[in-house]
């Protein structure tokens, strides 16, 4: 009786908060990018819970369930992999490394806010299936599985710090100050590494292919400008230098050619220079 009642009030959640929710950022940050259950307590009537998609409130609530027996295998089985972690935090890449790191994505603290989290707290927003809590965890309408989770857990924080100051020991003193790394891009001819250094400032720098990040940089471009383009969360980062412009151009979808980066120099309109790029992490 307690199942049904959930699922009721997760339908009217769904129902009520469909088209109002916010766009999720792989990223926080991120990406970058980034490179992210509940069982309500309200007074959704059942009337308003049979006028919606009955699967949605299916899928929810059995993965509430299951994060209440703290059952990694299965929550494992209704992911789908690579689970992206923000950038500098390396990708879960199958089941059996969400099983290692369990703990990490889902501290008790997030099971907590979903196991006991409110009915408003869901929103189905179209194609991309099902978000909880403005975009901390995502999972699509169809299937029901996991595709984001951009909630970070006290311990991922630590281990975010530590990367950083690593990765920062490696650099070159002329671009070893930011606040965290945004993307570090392969072409065929170049290394690439876009920085976040706060209050919406990004940084570029190129190495050429050959090149260690610990020597001086080629070039280093500042005030960069970043901007979504479209819901999908495909994005580009725009930085001037004189008559030239150099973008980066984030492709979170495409299809199966399309390049995780696509990187042009344009010169009074006219692009001149565009390579294909592949996202590392170290």
């Amino acid at each position: 009786m307690q199942n049904t009642k959930l699922t009721l009030i997760l339908l009217a959640a769904l129902l009520v908060g469909c088209g109002n929710a916010e766009n999720n950022t792989e990223s926080t940050e991120s990406e970058e990018a980034v490179e992210e259950v509940t069982q309500p307590e309200t007074d959704a009537s059942s009337d308003s819970g049979e006028a919606a998609n009955p699967i949605l409130g299916e899928h929810i609530s059995s993965l509430v369930e299951m994060l209440r027996a703290g059952d990694a295998d299965l929550i494992a089985a209704r992911v789908d992999f690579p689970l992206n972690r923000e950038t500098p935090i390396p990708s879960i890449d199958d089941a059996a490394d969400f099983q290692r790191r369990f703990s990490e994505v889902f501290d008790q603290a997030f099971i907590d806010q979903i196991i006991n989290s409110t009915a408003d707290q869901w929103a189905e927003v179209g194609s991309r299936g099902i978000m909880f809590d403005n975009g901390a965890l995502w999972m699509d309408g169809t299937s029901g599985n996991i595709t984001a989770v951009n909630y970070q857990s006290e311990a991922e924080k630590q281990m975010k710090a530590e990367l950083i100051a690593g990765d920062k020991q490696g650099l070159h003193s002329s671009v070893a100050t930011f606040e965290s790394p945004l993307y570090k891009i392969k072409t065929e001819t170049y290394l690439i590494r876009v920085d976040h250094l706060g209050d919406d400032k990004y940084r570029y720098a190129s190495w050429k292919l050959a090149e260690s990040e610990s020597s001086k940089p080629d070039l280093v471009l500042g005030n960069g400008v970043f901007e979504y383009q479209g819901s999908g969360g495909n994005h580009d980062i725009t930085f001037k230098n004189g008559d030239y412009i150099y973008k980066v151009e984030r492709n979170v979808l495409g299809t199966d050619d399309t390049p995780d980066v696509t990187l042009t120099v344009e010169q009074k309109g006219e692009v001149i220079w565009s390579e294909g790029g592949t996202l590392v992490k170290d």
